[in-house]
């Protein structure tokens, strides 16, 4: 690389009792409260010239280092993710007599996910410390991205799913090079099995939470679309929620501009959180206004990716939600389907059933008149619907 990564990382803090850590393999999470770390940047006084730096650098992710955690470019690992692109539908504006109707097509990463954003910053970090094996629990897509990633970095991967997950998801886990477990049970019965295995016992865990990093990946969704918006952000993000790492990503992306003084007015837009019926744990809280979830049992639906019945994100994603006065509801695997279709025929895009869910939740938004006709709303569509055929 010919560049530096110029990061402005200053330190890792405990997102519950505010405990400083520095930035190291021996502190990713909190030593007293166990609870998740985040990464804090020195905004200023560099925040001035962030946007003509961003402008003037390749279409990709890592157009971002300033705000990402990766200190030497010599670490950086990158299959082309970020920059997705943000696809106006005047059909459903007329439809939903909306002012306007973005779709922020995540199914063109690399791996086919939004996932891939997590795992280029993750893997990167990992390498960076010295890992030389990952490890994770997924429901699919962070499984592949993880996988590819691994693979990229000449890492080796462990990857543990449960074993309903469709098959297209660990065969080509395998082709990338990884170890695949498959695990009878729900997301955190992989979870369980694999902190007893003794080869993932050796592994830098690159799960949702059990490092700081992928966040801030993801959060990167939330610069792409400042930039595409010409710094006027949304009023209102769909979002599909599973562990809660996206709205949490978005509301940090969002914050970090604001401090940075990047932001129109300071205005910042509500978040919608979007589970399906059958796995809504954080819809739930939010409807008793709790901090917190409760595990949901017996979950079922068909958007295999919400199929999370303790969210390790929920604390953070819930005060997204509350801070920026947004909703969590939730929509059946019936209305799943049907937006399937109709964000495939009315859009051009083919979603994963977890990015569908946000058109059957602008439905209903829009019936219970909850969202203005001035709005202007972007839905992420968070996967391609490619390797879930067989489900359908």
């Amino acid at each position: 690389m010919g560049w530096r990564m110029d990061s402005l990382i200053h330190h890792l803090q405990c997102t519950a009792c505010g405990n400083v850590y520095p930035d190291d393999l021996e502190h990713q999470s909190c030593t007293e409260c166990r609870k998740p770390l985040e990464v804090r940047y020195d905004l200023r006084p560099s925040a001035a010239s962030l946007p003509r730096a961003w402008s003037g650098r390749g279409a990709y992710l890592w157009r971002y280092r300033e705000l990402l955690p990766l200190r030497e470019a010599r670490n950086l690992v990158t299959l082309g993710e970020g920059c997705t692109p943000l696809l106006r539908v005047p059909r459903w504006e007329r439809q939903f007599r909306l002012h306007r109707v973005f779709v922020k097509d995540e199914g063109q990463n690399p791996t086919g996910s939004f996932k891939a954003r997590g795992m280029a910053v993750v893997v990167a970090k990992a390498k960076e410390m010295g890992a030389k094996r990952i490890a994770l629990a997924t429901l699919g897509n962070a499984g592949v991205a993880a996988a590819a990633y691994a693979a990229a970095a000449r890492l080796k991967a462990h990857v543990f799913m449960p074993s309903d997950t469709p098959e297209a998801f660990s065969s080509e886990c395998e082709h990338y090079g990884a170890a695949v477990h498959r695990v009878d049970g729900a997301l955190d019965h992989a979870a369980m099995v694999m902190s007893q295995d003794k080869e993932a016992r050796r592994a830098y865990n690159v799960g949702t939470f059990r490092q700081p990093y992928r966040l801030e990946g993801k959060k990167t969704m939330g610069f792409e679309l400042w930039e595409q918006m010409d710094g006027n952000l949304p009023d209102i993000i769909l979002y599909p929620t599973g562990s809660g790492t996206g709205i949490a990503a978005l509301w940090r992306a969002f914050s970090e501009l604001e401090e940075a003084g990047m932001l129109k007015n300071g205005k910042k837009p509500r978040l919608v959180a979007v589970q399906p019926d059958g796995c809504a744990p954080i819809v739930k809280a939010f409807r008793e206004k709790a901090a917190q979830t409760e595990r949901w049992e017996n979950p079922e639906t068909i958007a295999l990716g919400l199929r999370v019945p303790s969210p390790l994100g929920d604390t953070l994603a819930l005060h997204a939600l509350y801070d920026s006065d947004g909703f969590a509801l939730s929509v059946s695997d019936y209305e799943i389907r049907q937006a399937m279709r109709e964000m495939a025929a009315g859009a051009g895009v083919f979603p994963a059933p977890e990015g569908a869910a946000t058109l059957a939740a602008l439905r209903m938004l829009q019936e219970s008149e909850k969202i203005p006709s001035s709005a202007s709303v972007v839905l992420i569509n968070a996967a391609t619907g490619d390797r879930y055929v067989e489900l359908l």
